[in-house]
């Protein structure tokens, strides 16, 4: 063994440059996954570190009915501290705009939150509120739409308020989130109708949150909440199922972006094995020699593997160094989307995972061109064609077996789904056979279709394509690859963009329209030149009996898997004929139409409807109440709602014609032209009381701006695979200069100038670059096509506008970064260049 590593390290002394640059190829992909680990890492433990800061309190439990006094009574015996809170839906009316605006009011009454911030601009905000003084917080959304400054008088319902302040930070709330909601906060005691004389609200409305004596165990109290007081139906969360709930998010997002940013260090490992083929073959002579006097091929073998650990070893170890570094900018660019204060450290697992990761790669992609090493005759230190072909090695077929169980068992450490690990293997399998089968195309078009006529240059620069030696297949998966993801990412998000922004997604909503109203409401609509998308119609319904039996509405019992399941006592529900795009069936048969009077309505429901224990089953008969009518009906399909979209969607859907003419009230989806249009609607409709408006154009842009943020992160995280292509070009480059001087010395020899040889080297690199885009956007355009039609159920957007922008930019990085990996010899005359590389 001393003799191997002694040899290993006396062969580098003249190639110690070039083995640092192969090992550069991984350096960026275990640089991203050292990052994403790194963060994921300070994400978990700073959710674990801070759950009860994320939820405001030790526990949260949400009441049927108000007041309890037995459920007060056991808390107190508890010697829990408390904070109760009111949330409901109300107007709010500002002198500044004419209209009155839909927020939803949150009351609320003591010391909350216990734990956590509650942050306003003026900083006395939330104090003056705990007082109980006559003052409003606000939402950043709702101040900006409406342009409400500290100070100003506000009416909500029937009070009278003092704007006090606008609302920065609150537990479980992000800057992002702050700006999605439309909330009120006002002081419990200012209610215009006391809590205790309001009628029985919807569940949920009324929160108490408590603040538990230091050692108590709040799993325990929660459990026996759920127990003891059933019959009120307490929704009990605890800060630990809080944590873990948003600890699961990050675990996924984590793993998610894991598997991205493994393609770059895969990218990484070819290129290591690229290199390495051409530094092996260089040094098959030197292996010849060692067999003569006496050393085994295992002997021979083992001094190149030493160096490809090396490689290996130093490679990570920088790519770790700069995923460290990397991992102080991610916060950045999350620090908006948030619920908390990330707290960043030292991930130490996360690093050495990384490491290994990248280690193992590195050292399973080099036995490829290790094998020619083993292989080697000592007669081949005489005679260049004494050496055996490695493709009879069997031991190749092994080694891409190790390969592809690599990358199944990363993507299954990360995913822990087998069926999600085969796709993953099986997706980079394609996109590498895609690659592979696109170059050997390339270079069956380039021996015979390319014209005779065409200038010497571009026959030559295309020459080089198939040339013995060359790297097209690397060169094209290494940056078409990279292209791949970044244009998929950034078409995506032009789906999604071109959906909220389309002349088919409203930016008003006009709900609770009654049916007496809704003639004047759409005349209004249509004087500004708005357009009215979708009219919802709505009804009120409530569960009479399941098959013949009378339903109680009492509460079902717990089941196996989850908490008590009380079935709402009342539904919202509508007719149409037909299904949503976002909507699929997952059992039964929709149907669409059903006469007036029919004896038997046949519904749809959602998925939970029908989930034990809840009292309804696929094929029941049940009678529900609609203002007072009983109607039967039959429970013939269950239909689930996927991906995105701007209309409503109601658990209980009654076909068209049933119940057209019974009661109901209406939603309006309106596409208005300007914001001076939208401005003339809500002044014309705020003059019926009942209507409630929602001007969501605001709302709109700020989704834009998250999914600007997001995508940023995406397309930050993608980059690296990007760049390491790059790193590829210029290290394959380079490690083929040698022969590329030769190549060139002949040229010259031939008469060739030093501008035609230039002009060669700029057609080879275009048409790479150029291939690259083409296959790369392609492939891209495909995805984004599928992603939009199954998964987000919208039309793909995303045109030839982009792709030609991404063509460029990839033609361009090509050419630069080959011209200037390859700079110099084309200047050097014949003489001089023999003398430098022979």
């Amino acid at each position: 063994m001393r003799f191997i590593l002694r040899m290993a390290w006396r062969d580098t002394r003249r190639s110690r440059r070039r083995l640092l640059l192969y090992s550069s190829t991984i350096v960026l992909g275990i640089a991203a996954l050292v990052a994403v680990g790194s963060l994921g890492d300070n994400l978990r433990k700073t959710v674990a570190e801070q759950p009860k800061r994320l939820l405001g309190a030790d526990l949260r439990v949400g009441l049927d009915n108000w007041p309890n006094p037995d459920f007060e009574r056991h808390m107190d015996g508890l010697g829990a501290r408390w904070a109760r809170e009111k949330i409901f839906p109300d107007k709010l009316s500002f002198r500044g705009y004419a209209t009155p605006q839909a927020v939803q009011v949150v009351a609320l009454d003591g010391p909350y939150p216990f734990y956590g911030e509650f942050t306003t601009e003026p900083a006395d905000g939330a104090a003056r509120l705990r007082r109980g003084e006559r003052v409003v917080l606000l939402d950043p959304s709702v101040a900006k739409r409406l342009h409400i400054a500290v100070g100003d008088p506000i009416t909500i319902g029937s009070g009278s308020y003092t704007m006090a302040g606008i609302v920065r930070e609150f537990p479980g709330d992000s800057s992002f989130s702050l700006l999605l909601t439309s909330r009120a906060f006002l002081p419990w005691n200012s209610l215009p109708d006391a809590p205790q004389a309001a009628k029985k609200p919807v569940h949920g409305n009324y929160r108490f949150y408590f603040q538990l004596p230091a050692g108590a165990d709040v799993t325990a109290i929660a459990a026996e909440i759920k127990t003891r007081f059933s019959s009120v139906y307490p929704v009990v969360m605890t800060s630990e199922e809080l944590g873990k709930k948003i600890d699961t998010a990050l675990v996924a997002g984590d793993r998610f972006f894991s598997l991205v940013v493994f393609v770059a260090l895969f990218l990484g490992a070819i290129g290591v094995a690229s290199t390495l083929h051409i530094y092996i073959q260089e040094r098959l002579r030197t292996v010849a020699i060692l067999r003569c006097v006496g050393s085994s091929a295992a002997t021979a073998t083992g001094i190149y593997l030493c160096q490809a650990a090396a490689l290996g070893i130093c490679g990570s170890a920088a790519g770790a160094l700069v995923g460290v570094g990397l991992q102080l900018l991610l916060p950045a660019l999350l620090k908006d989307l948030l619920p908390f204060h990330l707290e960043v450290f030292f991930a130490g697992k996360a690093v050495a995972a990384g490491m290994v990761a990248g280690f193992f790669l590195c050292m399973v992609f080099a036995l490829l061109p290790l094998l020619a090493v083993r292989r080697t005759s000592p007669l081949a230190a005489l005679r260049s064609d004494a050496g055996d072909r490695l493709g009879e090695d069997p031991l190749r077929i092994a080694v891409w077996a190790m390969i592809a169980a690599s990358v199944f068992g990363f993507a299954w450490w990360q995913a822990r789904n087998v069926n999600i690990a085969l796709a993953y293997t099986g997706a980079l399998a394609v996109a590498f056979a895609v690659f592979a089968g696109a170059s050997r195309l390339v270079s069956l078009a380039a021996r015979r279709f390319l014209p005779a006529r065409a200038p010497y240059p571009a026959r030559q620069g295309v020459a080089n394509l198939y040339r013995p030696g060359n790297r097209t297949t690397l060169l094209l998966l290494s940056l078409g690859l990279g292209l791949f993801i970044v244009l998929t990412v950034y078409m995506v998000r032009s789906t999604l963009l071109r959906d909220l922004k389309g002349e088919n997604t409203p930016n008003l909503v006009l709900g609770h329209v009654a049916d007496t109203d809704l003639d004047p409401v759409l005349a209004a609509v249509k004087a500004q030149g708005a357009t009215v998308l979708q009219r919802v119609p709505i009804l009120d319904v409530t569960l009479e009996s399941v098959n013949g039996k009378p339903w109680s509405g009492e509460p079902g019992k717990a089941s196996a898997t989850g908490p008590h399941f009380r079935f709402p006592a009342k539904l919202q529900a509508t007719y149409r004929a037909n299904l949503l795009p976002a909507e699929s069936l997952t059992a039964g048969q929709f149907t669409g139409h059903s006469p007036p009077g029919a004896p038997v309505i046949p519904v749809s429901v959602v998925p939970w409807m029908v989930r034990l224990p809840s009292p309804l089953h696929l094929g029941d008969e049940a009678v529900w109440n609609v203002e007072g009518v009983p109607i039967r009906t039959r429970i013939t399909s269950v239909r689930a709602f996927r991906g995105m979209q701007m209309e409503p969607n109601f658990p209980l859907l009654f076909p068209q014609g049933a119940l057209d003419g019974a009661p109901q009230h209406t939603i309006l989806l309106v596409r208005a032209r300007t914001p001076a249009d939208s401005a003339a609607i809500q002044r014309a409709v705020g003059a019926y009381p009942s209507v409630r408006i929602f001007d969501i154009a605001f709302m709109i842009e700020t989704v834009q701006r998250v999914f600007a943020k997001l995508i940023l992160v995406v397309d930050f995280i993608a980059f690296f695979t990007i760049a390491t292509g790059m790193v590829i070009l210029a290290a394959t480059v380079i490690t083929g200069r040698h022969q590329r001087a030769r190549e060139t010395v002949l040229l010259r020899v031939l008469g060739a100038t030093r501008r035609q040889l230039r002009c060669v080297q700029l057609t080879e690199y275009a048409v790479l670059g150029a291939l690259s885009a083409v296959i790369g956007g392609g492939m891209a355009k495909i995805a984004n096509v599928l992603l939009a039609r199954f998964l987000l159920h919208i039309p793909a957007a995303g045109g030839y506008g982009e792709l030609a922008v991404a063509a460029f930019s990839v033609v361009a990085v090509a050419v630069i970064t080959g011209v200037f990996a390859d700079r110099g010899l084309a200047n050097l005359p014949p003489l001089e260049i023999l003398r430098e590389e022979g």
